[in-house]
């Protein structure tokens, strides 16, 4: 991005074991202006430096051993605080974050479409605001604590409904959770 002239600056939220590897790496790159290594920070402070970003980027991939998250919900945050989104099609990602609709998807380990992408977005407001707007759109609709918690109960029989059910020692109970 810097190549073709866009000012641009990241900052790298978190800690983990790749945190000394992606430190050299900046510097050997000469990205040390570019480039801010926050380290861990709370939740307060994370959900401050997501909602002050033009663009949040999640360019997860599947690791060599399988590992990978199945719905990050850093994700899904951003999407609620309304910063436009940038990830990868891994896992359960194209679930919620739609191409082209709710934010961009691009390859897995393609740094240069990743590149492209986070350019698109910088260059274009009103996409980042199309996208960003259907996105908590889509948190709110499907992702809303509230609402789901009450599918999850609409679920189960009501007390006065359930068939009873034989218990150890002859017992007739009904147990609901909730």
């Amino acid at each position: 991005m810097r190549a073709r002239g866009r000012e641009v600056s990241m900052q790298l939220v978190g800690t983990g074991p790749l945190a000394s590897a992606l430190a050299a790496q900046v510097v050997r790159l000469g990205l040390q202006d570019a480039v801010t290594m926050t380290g861990a920070l709370t939740q307060d402070e994370v959900r401050t430096v997501v909602a002050s970003a033009a663009v949040f980027a999640a360019p997860c991939v599947v690791g060599a051993d399988g590992n990978r998250d199945g719905l990050p919900t850093v994700l899904l945050e951003a999407m609620a605080l309304g910063t436009p989104c940038v990830a990868t099609p891994v896992t359960g990602i194209p679930e919620v974050l739609r191409d082209g609709e709710t934010g961009l998807l691009v390859p897995e380990r393609d740094p240069v479409a990743l590149a492209v992408a986070l350019d698109r977005l910088l260059g274009d407001a009103g996409l980042r605001t199309r996208l960003a707007t259907a996105a908590r759109s889509r948190v709110e609709a499907d992702f809303d604590a509230r609402r789901q918690a009450a599918g999850v109960a609409a679920g189960f029989p009501t007390p006065a409904d359930a068939p009873p059910v034989d218990a150890p020692g002859g017992r007739r109970h009904v147990v609901v959770a909730g």
